[in-house]
């Protein structure tokens, strides 16, 4: 048998349903745990649960560490394990995978698996992190060294340590109430006297986080300072884990999706394998809305028509307004989304980000305006609308560069994610006062000048 055989999720669901779960899990158990963890994503749940029965604890423990950054679906066939071999799965799983392996389990089994671990406190200290922050992604399979450890006693601690299969650069130093105190890399302590003492040695100004920090913070933190790992620690400055550089890439990764993806009006949990009921019952609600706030903007062509009925052309000269106005708040708000996500865009910073939004919309619209003008006039022949177009251009390119940054800001004013600004709140705006500015002056000019 090939080996694009044996991590083929369609061949792998056949031998299951004839019986040959066994076997197929001996396959997989030589193959790297972030491709098995693939292909059981892939496989139907009863199938996955079936090779899941027939690995081994330790093997389920090191797949397991790829399966949480997919999410709690990704996860939920676990709990058609046995509970004691979850619980021994579990007990063999660093506390902070293990943590998350329980948040997508019901909650009886929750309580119940629990009450088995060593660790039992740490684990419920880290369920009650919130779901996006340092907590819910830190690592506990650490060595910490203590601060009044010489170099000899704190080589001899690693020797006998087998929780360094994450911490390859960087050792964290504790003092005697397991507060973070600083850190020393392998090579302080290779080069360093085996008399000197870890306080005379470590790097007391360790970048740390506490366990509330945002997600999005930390992958801030670590790129700036160009940091491999990141120490987490409680409300008491006591070390509770770390979140190393993969966890925060993944982060980054989903978080950038999750961005995308509501700018559009999509949900960040849909994807090309989603089915239709349920992008059906994702997409509709935004499209809904988006549908109430269209009527917005037919509204306010409703308030001028008569003006449509003496002036037709007008009726083609509205999408040409409302596309580039739409065009134009997507683009600035795409900017200014990514620019707080990555914390370039603050309060601090906000008003010169405003105006230099507002100077780009007003050159913009100025250009756009004047060759509008002049291609209307070229088609039309009726100066009156074409100027009217001109200077309706202008004006909604200047407020979709305001509104396109002040938006976003009111939003994440309010507690809602700024993501949601564009698709919906940015293009009605730009709708509302594009129509709005181009059909008052063509009712004035019409009013004043007759048609």
């Amino acid at each position: 048998m090939t080996l694009s055989d044996i991590l083929n999720p369609a061949r792998i669901t056949q031998r299951i349903s004839q019986g040959d779960g066994a076997a197929v899990a001996a396959e997989l158990r030589v193959e790297q745990p972030a491709d098995v963890a693939e292909i059981l994503m892939e496989i139907p749940d009863a199938a996955e649960v079936e090779v899941l029965r027939h690995l081994s604890a330790g093997d389920v423990s090191r797949i397991l560490e790829f399966l949480v950054r997919e999410g709690e679906s990704a996860l939920e066939p676990l709990a058609q394990l046995p509970r004691e071999t979850l619980s021994t799965i579990l007990s063999r799983t660093p506390l902070g995978t293990a943590a998350r392996v329980l948040r997508s389990l019901p909650d009886t089994l929750r309580a119940d698996l629990i009450s088995t671990l060593a660790d039992r406190e740490l684990v419920e200290t880290l369920l009650a992190q919130d779901r996006e922050t340092a907590g819910a992604l830190v690592t506990t399979d650490f060595i910490a060294l203590r601060d009044r450890m010489t170099v000899g006693q704190a080589r001899e601690a690693i020797r006998a340590s087998e929780s360094l299969t994450r911490q390859f650069v960087q050792l964290f130093v504790v003092d005697a109430e397991d507060r973070l105190a600083g850190s020393v890399t392998f090579r302080q302590l290779l080069l360093a006297s085996a008399d000197s003492h870890l306080s005379r040695i470590m790097d007391r100004n360790t970048i740390s986080v506490p366990a509330g920090t945002d997600q999005e913070e930390c992958a801030r933190l670590m790129e700036r300072y160009r940091l491999d790992v990141l120490p987490t620690v409680d409300d008491n400055g006591r070390l509770l884990g770390f979140i190393d550089l993969a966890e925060v890439l993944h982060v980054a990764e989903g978080e950038a999706t999750e961005d995308m993806y509501m700018i559009v009006g999509l949900n960040a949990g849909e994807s090309v394998q989603t089915g239709i009921r349920a992008s059906i019952r994702l997409r509709m609600p935004w499209l809904l809305l988006n549908l109430a706030t269209a009527f917005a903007a037919a509204a306010v062509v409703g308030l001028f028509e008569s003006t449509v009925a003496k002036a037709a052309l007008l009726a083609a000269f509205l999408p040409i307004v409302g596309g580039q106005g739409g065009n134009a708040i997507i683009q600035t708000v795409t900017i200014v989304v990514r620019s707080i996500a990555l914390g370039d865009l603050t309060l601090r910073n906000a008003r010169r980000v405003l105006m230099k939004e507002i100077v780009l919309g007003c050159a913009h619209g100025a250009a756009l305006g004047i060759i509008a003008c002049g291609a209307a006039y070229v088609w039309s022949g009726d100066i009156r609308l074409s100027v009217a177009l001109g200077i309706a251009m202008t004006i909604n390119m200047l407020v979709a560069g305001a509104a396109g940054v002040l938006i976003p800001l009111i939003l994440r004013r309010f507690g809602i994610d700024p993501a949601l600004a564009a698709g919906i709140f940015g293009t009605t705006v730009t709708d509302v006062i594009g129509f709005g500015v181009l059909l008052g002056l063509a009712a004035l000019s019409i009013s004043l000048l007759g048609v």
